[in-house]
Parts: structure tokens; sequence; C-alpha cells
């Protein structure tokens, strides 16, 4: 069978060349040897394949590629999910725990104070490993914002400087993040008078925030060049900051 089909190959080249060479791989057949025709291999009828139907395999490798790739979408984006669960949960457990510790059944002092347990929280984040860099970052920059807002600046500070840190070298300078710690950076230079490392610090972050950053981080960026502007008294500068800003989040956050 294999040498009557190579001997009936379409094209020339692969057919035996002479007749000298059929009747010697008859003869070897006659023999009981074995003959120099093959049988077709999987990769020889893949590629007479291929070659017969040209456009029909470019269509269904096209429609592979977009399957496989549309897979590895929905793939990488459960990942996210599940990782943006994952961590959603560490920080409602450890915000938990700061609660837990102060309970006075449980040994703690009935007159601790909130920022004394912001204080030994911002310790506590050294447990958490360092691989989850992300969860690390999202607690220092909950709890640098806290303490700032109950207006320990002295206490807040340090912890906003270690979250950017941590966030800048594990994370990177354009992670959505690094640029929400960078923003809280800003309302500590404004809180403590700097208003030149504030101005450039906005001057290097606005345009990472434009390319990279959420509309709500934006929005706040907009807000502190509005404040900047204010502060040295360059009211119009303020004034489009601000119409900028508004336009933004009623456009994306709503009314």
């Amino acid at each position: 069978d294999t040498i009557v089909l190579k001997a009936l190959k379409r094209a020339p080249e692969e057919r035996y060349g002479t007749v000298v060479e059929l009747a010697e791989d008859v003869q070897r057949h006659l023999d009981v040897r074995p003959v120099q025709a093959r049988p077709d291999g999987i990769r020889y009828r893949l590629r007479k394949f291929v070659l017969r139907n040209r456009l029909a395999v470019s269509a269904g490798i096209a429609a592979s590629a977009a399957v496989g790739l549309g897979t590895a979408l929905v793939l990488w984006q459960a990942q996210i999910a599940i990782d943006q669960g994952r961590r959603a949960d560490e920080v409602k457990n450890f915000i938990a725990s700061i609660f837990q510790r102060a309970d006075p059944y449980h040994g703690a002092l009935a007159s601790t104070s909130a920022v004394d347990l912001l204080k030994q929280a911002s310790a506590r984040i050294d447990e958490i490993p360092a691989h989850r860099a992300e969860t690390r970052v999202e607690l220092l920059t909950l709890l640098g914002d806290t303490l700032l807002r109950l207006d320990d600046t002295g206490a807040g500070e340090p912890v906003v400087a270690r979250a950017l840190q941590e966030a800048t070298q594990a994370l990177g300078a354009d992670h959505p993040l690094t640029l929400q710690v960078r923003l809280l950076k800003l309302q500590v230079h404004r809180w403590r008078g700097r208003a030149g490392q504030m101005r450039a610090e906005l001057d290097a972050l606005m345009p990472l925030l434009r390319r990279h950053g959420q509309a709500r981080d934006i929005v706040v960026g907009l807000q502190y060049q509005a404040h900047a502007a204010l502060d040295e008294g360059r009211f119009d500068e303020a004034e489009t900051a601000a119409r900028e800003a508004l336009a933004l989040a009623r456009a994306s956050l709503g009314e």
C-alpha cells in the first residue's frame, strides 16, 4: 500500500524518481525488507491539509486565538477580583482587631484613645508578610489618613512616608495605590505649610494621575491644585482647577 501510494503522489517530486527506484522498492517488499517509501506522518498530512485549506485554517487560527485571549482575559479579571476580595477581607479583619484589642475585658485600658490604637496598629503591620504589599500599603494609607483626620499630623506623617516608600518599592510609581499615597502626602505638605514642596509634588503627580489614576483621584489632585493656587494668591488658576474638578466629579461620580 505504501509503495503504491508513493507512486500515485500528486506532486512529481514526491513520487519515485525512476522506474528503477520503484522496482527496487517492490523487490525489498518481496524480500521482506524495509522499503524506502514511508507512510504519511501526521506532520506531512497536516502540512497538506493546511495548503489545501489556507483560508479556513487561517480563520480557525484567528478564532482560536480570539477565544484563547478572551479566556485569558476573563481568568485575569477573575484573579484580580479574588485578590481584591481577599485584600478587602484582610483590611476589614485588621481594623476589627484594632478595636478588639481595645476591649477592657481583654486587658486593654478603658482610657485608650483612638490615636493610641492607630499608632499601635501601625506597628502591627509588620506582621503582614512582605509579599502582601498591596494589603500593607492599603492599611498604612488608611491609618495615615485617619491620623491626619484626627489632627495628629505628627503621628500621621511617618505612617504616610512609610506607605509611600513601600508602595514605590513594591508596586511602582504609577500604581493606583502609590498615587493615592502621594495624594495623602500632598495633604501633609499643606498642613505643614510646605507650599514649595506641595507645588513640586503636584507638578510631578498630576500627569501620572491623568494617565493612570482613577477619576476620584484626579478630582482630589485638582482640588489640591486649587488649594495650592489659593494659598499663593493665584485665584484664576485656582478657579480653573476647581471647575475642572467639579466637572469631572459630576461626570464620573454623580451629583
